[in-house]
C-alpha cells in the first residue's frame, strides 16, 4: 500500500483504487450499485466531493477532491456518526 502524500496548498485531489480479494470479477450489477450508495454517503460523511469514478467487476477507481476550506472536525465526525 503507498503511503501518505504531502497535501498541498488549495483544492487537493486524490486518485484512489480498491481491488477485491483475488482480483476475482465479483463486482455484479447489485453490488456496483450498492457501493456507489455507499461512497456518496461516505464522502458526505467525511466532508470530500467525489469528481468522478469507475466501477469495473474487481476493483474502481475514485477522483477525490479535498477543499482545505471545509473542515471537518471530530466532534462534526460524531455527531454525524
Amino acid at each position: 500500500m503507498r503511503g501518505a502524500r504531502i497535501k498541498g496548498c488549495g483544492d487537493s485531489y486524490y486518485h484512489c483504487i480498491s481491488r477485491v480479494i483475488d482480483r476475482k470479477f465479483a463486482l455484479k450489477r447489485q453490488e456496483k450499485d450498492r457501493l456507489v450508495e455507499l461512497l456518496v454517503q461516505v464522502s458526505t460523511f467525511c466532508g470530500v466531493e467525489v469528481v468522478t469514478y469507475v466501477m469495473m467487476r474487481n476493483h474502481f477507481h475514485l477522483l477525490i477532491k479535498a477543499n482545505p476550506d471545509v473542515v471537518v472536525t471530530d466532534a462534526m465526525l460524531a455527531e454525524r456518526l
